[in-house]
């Protein structure tokens, strides 16, 4: 072992110290970044819908009617997201039911802006402007949360430095596969699932989706 590999031996805790506290304080400021973060892709999904809307060639007034309600637009639709719970949850486990609370957040926030735009505004938007940030905020929205699980468990666990430990699994019923694969997607554990030991000879050679 030479001096180079010493002294990343010596590194490793320092910068996992970093990255622990960093994590920590990623956490306790996540509601206010989720909710900033949210409020700026509102106020530019909002916008994409105009654009395409008028063919990307929004008319004068059209422009004067997107800065008079993209506030009340992107806020209405934070607010009910928040209700709905969509901040409270970790992306990197997002599933099905995410994706059907994203369908229903959404529907129901374009809602609450159609009914805030029909009563309460003096201006009127066009009604396929909201359609059009329906659809691109499902889009938007859901296209970054399967991101970061993409990253979480399949990005991430290629760097090598991050699996201290290799091991096989006893078992190959769904639920053994299932447990491989959530261990497997948890790369802070350090932990690498290689293969699936299983007494059943019919099962030997089959592959669990990871």
């Amino acid at each position: 072992m030479d001096n180079k590999d010493i002294s990343n031996e010596q590194d490793d805790p320092v910068n996992e110290s970093l990255y622990s506290r960093w994590r920590e304080r990623l956490v306790q400021i996540r509601l206010p970044l989720l909710i900033i973060g949210h409020l700026i892709a509102f106020a530019a999904i909002y916008w994409v819908a105009f654009l395409m809307r008028f063919t990307m060639q929004i008319p004068e007034h059209q422009q004067v009617n997107y800065w008079q309600s993209f506030a009340f637009v992107a806020i209405l639709k934070c607010a009910v997201f928040y209700v709905a719970g969509s901040f409270h949850g970790w992306w990197r486990h997002v599933n099905f039911s995410d994706f059907i609370s994203l369908l229903r957040s959404a529907a129901v926030a374009t809602l609450v802006v159609l009914a805030f735009d029909y009563f309460v505004t003096p201006t009127q938007i066009p009604r396929i402007v909201l359609l059009n940030d329906l659809v691109l905020t499902i889009v938007v929205l859901g296209g970054l949360r399967s991101f970061f699980r993409v990253w979480d468990e399949r990005i991430a666990p290629l760097d090598g430095k991050r699996i201290k430990e290799r091991a096989l699994i006893v078992g190959s019923d769904f639920e053994t596969a299932k447990l491989a694969h959530l261990i497997n997607g948890q790369h802070g554990l350090g932990i690498r699932i290689l293969a699936m030991v299983s007494t059943m000879e019919k099962r030997v050679g089959n592959r669990y989706s990871d």
